[in-house]
């Protein structure tokens, strides 16, 4: 497991020792069996990696964010295009003139990160159709360009497409796909904190189950 901000791992270290008391052991833990869980899950297994997803609903009451939606999903057909317009969206950069905030206004990041950040995003988002295709029976439509600032950089090779059947059957595929691939789900089981070790490295997480504390270490 791995995590950006420093602050967060050192507040979730727990006491020394704890470390060695596992209850579950996986190579990836997932907290949160909503639609980018699953997605999280899927991709890790399919890599090659075994899987734990940690859910806090009941299974028969699960209902995430990502069923109640409406089914509409970014997607774009040009990866450098889609990595300007991400820019103009998440940092303000390349925004036309007379637009939006004052440029001062917006977080200044290092240039590195935010080039890595859009890239990662632009190189998943031209592929958000395929990738839903090949898990199984989903009917969507596609609309390129429609971009929600259509001012922006990049924006005439972004678009959305929507899910026929809205976020249940969206969710519906990729439920279909974890429980087909074997994975394995604890429900009522939110995630409450990390497990650091000695060397400031993130090795597993700590659940809540009925009431006991489970311990479950990510390889």
């Amino acid at each position: 497991m791995t995590i950006a901000n420093k602050a967060v791992v050192k507040e979730a270290a727990i006491k020394p020792g704890l470390t060695e008391q596992w209850d579950e052991e996986t190579d990836v833990v997932v907290a949160g069996f909503g639609g980018a869980g699953a997605v999280t899950a899927i991709t890790a297994k399919d890599s090659g990696s075994d899987v734990l997803i940690l859910e806090k609903q009941p299974r028969d009451k699960h209902t995430p964010n990502t069923m109640m939606c409406g089914g509409l999903c970014h997607v774009a057909n040009h990866v450098g295009e889609a990595a300007r317009y991400f820019k103009a969206m998440a940092f303000g950069i390349g925004l036309p003139e007379g637009y939006g905030d004052p440029p001062h206004v917006y977080l200044r990041y290092p240039q590195q990160l935010v080039n890595e950040i859009a890239q990662a995003w632009a190189d998943g988002v031209v592929k958000t159709g395929e990738f839903l295709r090949s898990l199984g029976d989903v009917r969507y439509q596609e609309t390129i360009p429609s971009p929600a600032f259509p001012n922006f950089a990049g924006s005439q090779h972004y678009g959305t497409f929507t899910v026929e059947g809205g976020g249940i059957a969206l969710f519906d595929v990729l439920a279909k796909a974890v429980n087909s691939r074997g994975i394995k789900v604890l429900w009522e089981s939110p995630t409450k904190r990390l497990v650091v070790n000695s060397q400031g490295e993130v090795v597993g997480v700590v659940a809540q189950q009925g009431g006991k504390q489970v311990n479950v270490k990510a390889r």
